[in-house]
């Protein structure tokens, strides 16, 4: 299969932009983009010339430009630029628009290839022979909890041969049967052949606009219908004992005066598409377009595992009965929600569901400075010792029982008992200053050999905007290596955004730094300048940060001695008076900075 075949079977790209664009519209005349809210007429469709194809445009959003494949992969949230992936979109088209390409033969089925036929229903494009479920082929539907009465109801039936018009034989088998599925009652509705086992899985015959498998078969009012991504879905939904019905693909769109009178005869209509990427993606855009709720079933989404077909076949061989599969299809009925209540659930705070309580990490004098989840703030001015007190606290983290004699300058580490990675990114100083720092580490804790799960990185060659994703996907790889992460070091917080005094950019990285803190449950720790004055933090990336932080720790010259000055300005989990105050100082014998007694 061939862009070029697609195009050449599709009046250059316009037929495809006809089936997956609703709407009266014209080509060359602006309309009002369908696929969002849009307000104001400058979405086109346009005929290009030179390359004798048809594109979009929509001058109030960039993102619909290109031609039809580009639209496909964005409806099925794919990239054209990835092989892989257009080859996916092009199959899409084909299927939906009952574009039989040629395909290489099939073991078991006498067929070079279908007749190749254009977005125009064809109603001579095969012939079949028809014959009564067999025994084997209903235990085959059994299987996904389809019953006999279901599959009546619905007009399935088997077929034995298919006879194309180019002459080509399709003989089916016990082992590899093929299904018809017919959409209404009369002669010339839309029938769609369904062949589980073949490559081409689904060839139309009389396709006809409009036509919606099981929409006919709803019943006149009810509490609820569910839209599922295919046929077969439509057929288990059903055997459940609800009322269902499928688009004919789920990158479809829902026609508006369709869905208007389903609200009128149904208090609820439910999306209950695929788990895999193209349902999880077309299922979020159509429920946020219509406000519509949704399932998202408890499916990695692959090949076997990824709709309500797969989920019935899979408990019905646990020994689960379809009357227990179908109370807990009627509870996530009740639970479905729209894409913005699923951004809220996680939110939600119940009492009933307590979360577990994280574990403390850091203290000082007992009160506790942070806990798995948490952000902790390490200010203070230029050659403080700010570095080298969270090179202490990463000092405490290389141990997994309880040492005394490490000298973590005045605050307590608990241990890292499971040896989660514990990992320090250096956005300000050189790549051997960098070294000196991981020496000092090891130094004070009594190791001589750097542990696997100790990772050490200057970010100063990497340009600013890199800087988050690289730490992202290091973090990624640290908790699949050590099951976990312990603590995060980020020397330079404001060295990953364009300026400290940029409110926005402020605002977003520490909810960037927030999330990363929860979703790894780690503590991590920013190390940040204050603004020339004690205890004034730089910029609104200060100011932001020391409101959100769950501890705020100081650290200043003490103009007397020459020492550094720890201050607790913040604890949310303690008392910063009961903190108190510590000092601590360079030790020329030890190499390194020690606690003042």
């Amino acid at each position: 299969m061939e862009k070029a075949d697609i195009l050449r079977h599709t009046n250059g790209g316009l037929d495809v932009f006809r089936h997956y664009v609703p709407g009266n519209w014209r080509v060359g005349k602006p309309f009002l983009n369908p696929f969002y809210k849009d307000t104001h007429a400058s979405f086109n469709i346009y005929y290009d010339k030179r390359s004798a194809t048809y594109y979009m445009k929509d001058f109030g959003n960039p993102d619909y430009s290109g031609d039809c494949f580009a639209l496909v992969a964005m409806m099925a949230g794919r990239n054209c630029a990835d092989k892989e992936d257009f080859i996916t979109v092009m199959e899409t088209i084909a299927h939906d628009m009952n574009l039989f390409l040629p395909t290489k033969p099939e073991a078991g089925h006498h067929c070079v290839s279908p007749a190749v036929v254009t977005s125009t229903p064809a109603r001579t494009s095969f012939t079949l022979t028809e014959h009564a479920l067999t025994p084997t082929e209903l235990a085959w539907w059994k299987a996904y909890g389809i019953t006999p009465e279901v599959l009546q109801r619905y007009r399935v039936s088997a077929v034995s041969e298919v006879f194309f018009n180019n002459g080509n034989h399709l003989v089916a088998t016990a082992a590899r049967p093929t299904f018809l599925y017919r959409f209404q009652d009369s002669d010339d509705c839309t029938l769609k052949l369904y062949s589980p086992f073949s490559r081409n899985r689904f060839m139309y015959k009389n396709k006809v606009d409009g036509q919606l498998f099981g929409f006919d078969r709803l019943p006149p009012k009810g509490e609820v219908v569910v839209l599922t991504g295919g046929e077969k879905d439509v057929l288990t939904v059903s055997s459940l004992g609800f009322p269902a019905f499928c688009l004919n693909s789920e990158t479809a769109t829902l026609d508006e005066a369709l869905l208007n009178g389903l609200k009128e005869r149904f208090r609820q209509v439910i999306v209950l598409y695929d788990m895999d990427e193209t349902g999880l993606r077309s299922s979020m855009n159509l429920c946020t377009l219509h406000a519509l709720q949704r399932i998202k079933l408890p499916l990695p989404g692959s090949k076997t595992e990824k709709d309500i077909s797969d989920y019935v076949r899979m408990k019905l061989a646990e020994g689960i009965s379809p009357e227990e599969v179908a109370v807990q299809f009627r509870v996530w009925m009740e639970e479905a929600k729209t894409p913005e209540e699923e951004v809220l659930e996680p939110c939600l705070i119940r009492h009933s569901l307590p979360p577990v309580k994280p574990d403390r990490v850091l203290s000082i004098n007992f009160q506790s400075v942070a806990s798995a989840g948490g952000v902790v703030c390490i200010t203070g001015g230029s050659g403080t010792g700010k570095s080298n007190y969270a090179g202490a606290i990463l000092s405490g983290t290389l141990h997994t029982v309880l040492e005394d004699s490490i000298d973590t300058l005045g605050i307590q580490v608990a241990p890292n008992v499971k040896r989660k990675a514990v990992l320090l990114f250096d956005t300000e100083q050189s790549h051997y200053q960098s070294y000196e720092n991981l020496e000092r580490i090891l130094l004070r804790a009594g190791v001589t050999t750097q542990p696997d799960y100790l990772q050490v990185m200057n970010l100063c060659r990497i340009p600013r905007r890199e800087r988050e994703a690289l730490i992202e996907k290091a973090l990624d790889m640290a908790v699949r290596k050590h099951k976990g992460i312990y603590c995060t070091v980020i020397d330079g917080l404001a060295d990953l955004i364009a300026s400290a005094n940029d409110e926005d950019e402020a605002v977003r990285i520490v909810e960037w730094a927030q999330r990363l803190a929860e979703k790894y449950r780690m503590v991590l720790i920013s190390i940040v300048h204050t603004a020339g004055l004690p205890e004034k933090v730089r910029g609104h990336l200060g100011s932001e940060l020391t409101r959100k932080a769950t501890a705020v720790i100081d650290i200043e010259t003490d103009k007397k001695s020459g020492n550094s000055l720890v201050k607790v300005l913040k604890l949310r989990e303690g008392s910063p008076v009961m903190a108190g105050i510590s000092m601590f100082g360079w030790d020329e014998k030890k190499k390194m900075h020690v606690s003042c007694v």
